[in-house]
């Protein structure tokens, strides 16, 4: 392996998790939600922004350990999963009240 491979890939589609919970491309690009060039990039299964991580792990309550992996060596895969699940989060002072 040499030292440019990329091993950092996406876990899924993301243009298709987002068009689960409603996002369409149209809707992203006419919400200004994410440019052009970030869609092309994902539609190519290329890398973006930490920026646009950022945007799409609002959209899908995710964290981005559930978009993006670090694959070993280049025989690793993801394995297809089920849509992702959003994620509830509890603030530490609300914690007790849930006990």
């Amino acid at each position: 392996m040499k030292r440019g491979d990329r091993l950092i890939a996406y876990k899924k589609n993301l243009l298709e998790e987002l068009k689960l919970v409603g996002y369409t491309t149209y809707r992203l690009r006419n919400e200004k939600l994410l440019g052009e060039v970030t869609i092309q990039k994902l539609r190519n299964g290329e890398m973006v922004t930490l920026n646009a991580i950022d945007t799409i792990c609002h959209l899908l309550k995710c964290q981005p350990g559930d978009l993006i992996g670090y694959l070993h060596n280049e025989q690793d895969a993801f394995l297809p999963d089920e849509p992702l699940q959003p994620r509830v989060f509890i603030h530490r002072e609300d914690e007790e009240t849930l006990k």
